[in-house]
């Protein structure tokens, strides 16, 4: 049986984060197609609450199994840390301005979201875990994926031009020969060193790369 989430506003929800200290927010439905970047106070109090809280390293948020349809995640370039996100579900959210850094998003679903970049701001995941996440369709171009793990993650048809995954681990990574601009994305030539993958990756990037070399790695799963 489905437990059922508990459906929550995005103001309530920057409120329960900044005014009441909860860190707890798993099993939540944000109100779909929320927008972070009409709540201008809101984002600036939320990013003042970060930055006092040191992006929460010591007391992670919990989102684990919430809803996130349609949101747009415009946070101006507010940074969180830690954040546990396993099988959370960003389908068709839209991320701008915005790092989660060391989080982790095992099982999670960021199926057709899209990635904006700008001058002042990126879009950042690094050192981040992504094991068997999804990322069918997703527009992950200029993403910045330094040093995160994604074994068995689905990239059916993403699109992947000038991501950065310097060391990242591709490891038993689906859907690789259906991806756009896998000859286009960072692999070493950035900071971060090479990336992991095994022989059957290696030759689906390689293909891509026009023959680049590759460190090639056998891992383990937890």
């Amino acid at each position: 049986m489905v437990e059922r989430k508990i459906p929550m506003s995005g103001l309530e929800f920057i409120g329960k984060i900044v005014q009441n200290n909860e860190r707890d927010l798993s099993g939540i439905k944000l109100e779909e197609g929320f927008d972070f970047s009409q709540e201008r106070d809101a984002v600036g109090a939320l990013k003042a609450y970060l930055k006092k809280h040191q992006a929460l390293y010591y007391s992670p948020l919990n989102l684990a199994h919430s809803e996130f349809h349609h949101v747009n995640f415009n946070l101006r370039g507010a940074v969180i840390t830690n954040m546990l996100a396993d099988y959370a579900d960003f389908t068709r959210a839209s991320f701008s301005g915005c790092s989660f850094d060391h989080s982790q998003f095992r099982n999670a679903l960021f199926d057709d979201i899209i990635f904006t970049s700008s001058a002042n701001y990126v879009v950042s995941f690094p050192f981040s875990d992504f094991h068997s996440t999804s990322f069918r369709r997703a527009y992950l171009q200029k993403g910045q994926f330094i040093g995160s793990s994604f074994q068995y993650a689905n990239f059916g048809y993403a699109q992947l031009a000038q991501a950065n995954f310097g060391a990242a681990d591709f490891c038993n990574a689906h859907g690789l020969e259906t991806t756009i601009g896998l000859d286009q994305i960072h692999i070493g030539e950035m900071q971060g060193g090479r990336i992991k993958v095994n022989e059957r990756e290696r030759r689906i990037i390689e293909r891509a790369k026009c023959g680049q070399m590759f460190e090639v790695m056998n891992s383990y799963t937890n």
